[in-house]
């Protein structure tokens, strides 16, 4: 396999040359060109499984595009015909029709995008992007760029859909250009390091094997988080990545305060949470919102609807916490595949536990709404989990909004409660550190 960089010398601005780097080492036997910003581009000649080129200064860019103009004829036609082609940073704006600044720079570019690039330059861009690539597949990424494109929003020329972040431009739901073999990215820096799967799919479609360096440390670190997901328990490593596959998996980022599922989805999908901290909430219909239960890394939610077939959800999920999630669909569980995974007997076991154990904490939590007063549901509560760790001291997994809602009081009652407890000598508490002194 043959890949070739295009213009190594100005190239480079944020390290972009790295994902050449990384590719090598996956594929030992790839040959690497260096084109010179003198010479004649060899996949010109073909022979070349991959172009690469990088971001630049706003200067390495004019000379880009300087010294691709005499071939844009033929390397419009190469694109075209399906020559792969990764463009990365701001490399892209060579590839629009002009770029332009607001301080007087203005260079036509190579045409082979219909957009160009309007640039700040006292107004440097900086985010993070995270999006996703063909059927959902989840990317990450960094931009840093004095500008944005603008011209056609054409959906179906969109390289990556956007989650969160800034796509083309400020409001844009796409990043990135696809034209034939070509692959056009805002995302700067290395790309493909941050990317595995991505990377994978990449090696994949150039006939490689697909084998990343370094894989399996990666992976080793992402099955932990497998392994502490009660629907895992009790299954091979080996089998536990090739289950996700099966399952149509699905691994979702959300910072606190974002909503994972609102009350009226659908009711297909149960959620595992490898990170964080997840809220399971109710709204009433006198709009007192009850907050009906926190789950930590490991646990499960929504699944109880999910597996009951609901024909929508009616309650609310949200990161109480930044939080890392693997949502899958639930009729994938239920029905083996026809590859005959032998996974599924073990999911559907856990499954059934986890559901079962859910019922039994659905029914404490009655028996604490049971207490006449907010001192006995609060006491009920506490004395549950100091039984359930087997120490007088627990950590509560509300705020005291949170966990007012939990108890269906009113928060400044519950307030009240408290301090009266602690005045007693009968609770010390230190922020969300609940000590029973009895």
């Amino acid at each position: 396999m043959k890949v070739e960089i295009l213009f190594p010398e100005v190239g480079n601005l944020c390290g972009d040359l790295m994902n050449i780097r990384y590719l090598h080492q996956c594929c030992p036997e790839l040959e690497v060109v260096e084109t010179d910003l003198k010479s004649r581009p060899a996949f010109l000649e073909g022979g070349v499984d991959l172009v690469y080129m990088g971001s630049a200064t706003e200067k390495g860019l004019e000379l880009m595009v300087k010294a691709l103009t005499p071939y844009r004829e033929e390397l419009a036609a190469r694109v075209d015909g399906g020559q792969r082609m990764l463009v990365t940073g701001n490399a892209l704006d060579a590839l629009g029709e002009y770029v332009q600044s607001d301080q007087g720079l203005r260079f036509d570019g190579l045409g082979l995008l219909p957009t160009h690039a309007e640039y700040q330059m006292m107004n440097r861009h900086n985010s993070f992007f995270l999006g996703t690539y063909g059927t959902g597949m989840e990317i990450v990424g960094f931009k840093s760029l004095f500008g944005h494109t603008y011209g056609a929003d054409d959906p179906g020329t969109g390289l990556f859909k956007v989650v969160r972040g800034v796509g083309r431009r400020p409001g844009s739901l796409v990043e990135g250009f696809r034209r034939g073999g070509l692959m056009a990215t805002y995302l700067t820096g290395p790309l493909l390091v941050l990317n595995p799967p991505f990377t994978k799919q990449l090696l994949q479609d150039l006939g490689a094997e697909g084998t990343l360096a370094f894989e399996e440390a990666a992976m080793e670190a992402y099955l932990g988080a497998l392994r502490r997901v009660a629907l895992f328990h009790g299954m091979e490593d080996r089998a536990l990545l090739s289950m996700l596959d099966c399952l149509g998996a699905r691994l979702r980022q959300y910072s606190k305060g974002d909503v994972i599922f609102h009350a009226g989805d659908p009711a297909t999908h149960l959620g595992a949470v490898l990170t964080g901290q997840v809220q399971v909430s109710r709204t009433k219909a006198d709009g007192q919102r009850v907050v009906m239960g926190e789950i930590r890394p490991g646990g499960l939610f929504a699944e109880s609807f999910a597996c009951a077939r609901a024909e929508s959800l009616p309650v609310t999920v949200t990161a109480a916490a930044d939080a890392a999630v693997l949502l899958i669909d639930c009729g994938r569980i239920s029905a083996p595949c026809s590859a005959a995974c032998t996974f599924h007997t073990r999911l559907i076991s856990n499954l059934l536990q986890v559901l079962a154990e859910k019922n039994l904490s659905l029914a404490g939590k009655l028996g604490h709404l049971s207490g006449r007063t907010i001192r006995e549901r609060l006491l009920s509560y506490l004395e549950e989990q100091a039984a359930r760790t087997g120490r007088a001291t627990v950590t509560v997994p509300f705020d005291r909004q949170a966990l007012a809602d939990y108890l269906c009081v009113d928060r400044s009652a519950l307030s009240r409660t408290i301090g009266a407890l602690q005045r007693e000598g009968v609770l010390t508490v230190r922020r969300d550190r609940f000590t029973l002194n009895f």
